[in-house]
């Protein structure tokens, strides 16, 4: 690996612990066919949009999780246990799509 590529994971790592980043969140990862991880990475909530094709309101949300805490991430199959609305209930939410990843982040939509 690169001196660039150890730099990513010590963002990631450092992303992963809730006293030093605000907005890290801990949350449960359910693996497709395995079972369910409590993990911690930073939540994005965007503000609702009309979904046109639904004809429905639809939320936005973002994940980052570190690459240490989750090896591998399948999508579609994996799903995420979070709250949409920051202190509601989690709700599952299915891994729509990887949005990024690098040596040490995973960057899901779902």
């Amino acid at each position: 690996m690169s001196a660039f590529d150890d730099m990513l994971e010590a963002d990631a790592a450092l992303e992963a612990d809730t006293d030093q980043f605000p907005g890290v969140e801990t949350f449960t990862y359910h693996r497709d066919g395995a079972g369910a991880k409590r993990v911690t990475g930073s939540v994005f909530r965007e503000r609702t949009e009309f979904d046109p094709v639904r004809m429905a309101p639809a939320k936005r949300l973002m994940v980052r999780v570190s690459k240490s805490q989750i090896a591998s991430v399948d999508s579609p199959g994996d799903y995420v246990e979070v709250a949409s609305i920051l202190g509601g209930t989690p709700e599952k939410f299915s891994v729509k799509e990887i949005l990024s990843q690098d040596a040490g982040v995973w960057e899901l939509l779902l």
